[in-house]
């Protein structure tokens, strides 16, 4: 009975603190509506206990949807106060489908605890029906300040938004 007791507690520990060091650190998007060949920006959030200094995410926007574009032809982002100092790359992985990462050369972690971080201006073609549109983020990974300069990795759920074409 002892041993069970001990093992228990063992596990328990284990489990507590990994669940510790991880944290609550959360991503999310707000829904956008508007009409058909308008754009409009998808805000995207991190509410996070931990410290993070980048973040990587999949993008699947659905067919008609496409990104507004510089001079360059590259897609547009605005930074959040909360990663004022950050670099945005964005790589088209296939038709619709980004790779986004948002970084600090310096290492610098993102500022407070909840808020946007990063905003993308998203477009529609002018015939495009009426309708919900699902906005896909996926393989999320989050990089952490650790102790003792590791930087470990922490990867919340994939996550959806919604486009409503009116």
């Amino acid at each position: 009975m002892t041993r069970t007791r001990l093992l228990f507690a063992i596990l328990f520990a284990s489990l507590v603190s990994v669940s510790s060091w991880a944290g609550d650190n959360v991503f999310s998007a707000n829904a956008v509506t508007f009409a058909p060949g308008q754009s409009a920006p998808i805000n995207v959030e991190l509410t996070n206990t931990d410290e993070v200094n980048g973040v990587q995410f999949n993008l699947q926007l659905p067919e008609g949807f496409s990104f507004v574009k510089d001079e360059e032809g590259k897609p547009t982002f605005t930074l959040g106060e909360r990663i004022s100092d950050f670099r945005v790359i964005c790589k088209e992985m296939e038709k619709g489908r980004f790779r986004i990462m948002a970084f600090s050369f310096h290492a610098t972690p993102v500022a407070g605890n909840q808020g946007v971080i990063l905003s993308m201006t998203v477009t529609c073609d002018s015939t495009m029906p009426t309708g919900d549109y699902t906005v896909r983020f996926q393989d999320v990974h989050l990089s952490l300040t650790g102790k003792d300069n590791a930087k470990p990795s922490y990867d919340p759920a994939d996550f959806e938004t919604v486009i409503t074409v009116k």
